[in-house]
Order: C-alpha cells, then structure tokens, then sequence
C-alpha cells in the first residue's frame, strides 16, 4: 500500500491560502480581545462604573457619536494621504486601520504603537516602507500642528495664562516633522492642497474634543461659558458646580 502525501499534508507546507486567511483572523480577534482585556486590568473598574453612572444616557450618547466623528475625520485624513501615492483605499479599509489604531494607542504602555502599526499594515495596499513612515508621521505631526496652532491662539486669548514660548516651540517642532515627512515620501505629500485640507481636518476633530469635554462638563453640573473675549481670543470660564 502506497501512502501518497499531498503538498498540503507535506512537513513544513504552508498553509493553504483559505487557512491563511482563517488563521490571519483569529490572530486579529485574539489581538483585539487581548488589547480591551489588557486596557480593563489597567483601569479601575469601580471607578468607571460609578463615573458612567453619574453620567446622563443623553450625554454619554453624544460624547460616544461626536467621538466617532473624529475617527471618520481621522480616517478621511489617512485615506487623502495614502492616495496621494496612487494608491487605492476605500474609505472602510481607512476607518478600519484609524479604529485598530485608536484602540492601540489607548492601551499599549506607548501611543506611538498604533500608528507604527498601521504604517506596516498600509503597506499591503502596495506602499513602500519610504511612503508608508511619510504617511504615517505626516499623519501624526498635522494632527500636532492643527493643535498646537489652537493651543497658541487660546494662549494669546488667555492673555498670559499659558507660556505662549512653549506651544510656539512645540508647533514649530511639528511644523519641521510634518515637512521632513513630506520630503522623505519623495515630496509626494508637499501640496498646499493636501496641507490646508488635512489640517482643516484635525482642527476640525480637535474642536469636536472640546466640545466632547464641554458635554461632559455641563452634564457633570460644571458651568462653562465659551465665547470671544479680548481682541480675537476664545475664552472658557469653568464655574463651581
């Protein structure tokens, strides 16, 4: 009797590509479950249940769907990115990847994994290592100049509160990392377009933050009053509750 040994059943084959595929996702579903069970043993549970208690179901509904818009924002500006090297992304492909990279940076020790995470993951979309770390920082550092631009404008506002130096320093440092970033992915990423759009985004997403902090504030029975003060600044008075 003769024994015949099929490639798949060879020492050392590979897996067959549907197997690939089953194996690829159980990976993913016990990395996810592995990251939600890591960030709960960090976090005092008692202490989330009883600020989620103290919370309205209106408020916490609208922080949860506001924050979801700025992961739409964040994923629009990714996707705008990654076409700028003919590459094609769909737009779930790019809410996919900025939803994993939230949740990564959310629980890993450091808030870099996620984004060193998704520049490797992007590369499957046909990205050179060169293009994807371009993406990657450009992505990173114009959500940082877009905050840091905020920040000094409420700085000048707050008339002194806040060391302005320091915030200017910092936006000239994002400033100098989103233009190397340009350069390293070939210039490709150097259009006016493509800054005043990206970072027309992330002031967007980080105006949708304050309002997040805003609603939960008011829901707390904390009193905050926005609006312009001075010349040009935007001024927020929190009162006692």
């Amino acid at each position: 009797m003769v024994n015949v040994v099929t490639p798949e059943q060879a020492p050392g084959a590979r897996p067959a590509p549907g197997h690939r595929a089953q194996l690829w996702f159980a990976l993913r579903v016990l990395v996810c479950f592995g990251l939600v069970a890591l960030a709960l043993s960090l976090v005092d549970l008692d202490g989330v249940r009883e600020h989620l208690a103290s919370l309205s179901a209106k408020a916490l509904t609208a922080a949860i769907g506001l924050h979801l818009i700025i992961i739409v924002l964040a994923a629009w500006r990714f996707a705008l990115l990654v076409g700028r090297f003919d590459v094609p992304m769909r737009f779930a492909e790019a809410a996919r990847l900025t939803f994993g990279t939230t949740l990564a940076n959310l629980c890993l020790p450091t808030s870099l994994a996620g984004d060193a995470g998704r520049v490797v993951l992007v590369r499957r979309h046909g990205l050179s290592w060169r293009a994807a770390v371009g993406v990657g920082v450009f992505d990173r550092m114009i959500g940082l100049v877009a905050l840091s631009a905020l920040a000094a404008f409420g700085a000048v506002a707050a008339g002194g509160r806040v060391p302005v130096w320091a915030i200017f320093a910092c936006l000239g440092v994002s400033l100098a990392a989103v233009l190397g970033a340009a350069y390293f992915s070939h210039k490709a990423l150097l259009t006016a377009a493509l800054a005043s759009k990206t970072f027309a985004l992330s002031v967007t997403g980080h105006l949708i933050s304050v309002l997040i902090a805003a609603v939960l504030l008011a829901d707390f029975g904390v009193q905050i009053e926005m609006g312009v003060t001075g010349r040009t600044g935007i001024l927020a008075r929190r009162g006692a509750p």
